[in-house]
């Protein structure tokens, strides 16, 4: 079990075109170059999330935009409405959620939440669920990997905000955006999916 105490926030910084950006950190130490990174994170998320609002309220829909929803919707060559439709207004739960004043957390994950001798190195995020919590993103993508970072954020931020699910293996994508990890997710699964958020976001609004 670990002590909520033990957390210490860094900075509360106001950000252009959002609200405050709370960083916290457990039992490590936020060089400034730490903390220009994790804030950028949210910016950057931010940004992208808008973006693909838009691009996604284009018509006629670009090409890259329809590939995406058929890649990580499973919308076929033809989007319907009520796909496009779904997937905006999950965007815009996500949209509004970061948008406001937000916390991130800068931790180890495995370290924090699992039981003792419980190692996951795979952990990239957590949060604990709708509306509740902070927004975890592991420092090894914070200082080395900004595209995970803000892909990591987004996915986190979509359970925190929309109430997306996981589908295990089925449901997460290849870190290179090509394709599920396995196959079996269906179409309507895939519109309560985290990683089909946030690898659309990260798609369309490159």
């Amino acid at each position: 079990m670990f002590d909520k105490r033990m957390y210490r926030d860094t900075s509360i910084t106001p950000s252009a075109g959002g609200g405050k950006i709370r960083l916290k950190h457990r039992e490590l130490f936020l060089s400034d170059s730490m903390k220009k990174a994790t804030e950028q994170t949210v910016t950057d998320a931010r940004f992208k999330v808008l973006t693909a609002r838009a691009r996604l309220s284009i018509s006629p829909m670009p090409a890259a935009v329809a590939t995406a929803l058929d890649r990580y919707f499973k919308s076929g060559a033809a989007p319907t409405a009520a796909t496009t439709n779904g997937v905006a207004a999950i965007l815009e739960l996500i949209s509004n959620g970061i948008n406001a004043d937000v916390n991130i957390k800068v931790s180890y994950i495995n370290k924090a939440y699992l039981d003792p001798g419980d190692v996951r190195e795979d952990v990239e995020g957590y949060v604990r669920g709708q509306n509740v919590g902070d927004i975890h993103v592991t420092p090894e993508y914070i200082k080395g990997n900004r595209f995970q970072a803000v892909r990591v954020f987004i996915h986190e931020a979509s359970h925190k905000y929309a109430s997306t699910d996981d589908f295990d293996e089925k449901g997460y994508i290849w870190a290179d955006g090509s394709d599920f990890r396995q196959p079996g997710i269906t179409a309507a699964e895939c519109l309560r999916n985290a990683d089909s958020y946030a690898y659309f976001v990260m798609s369309v609004a490159p």
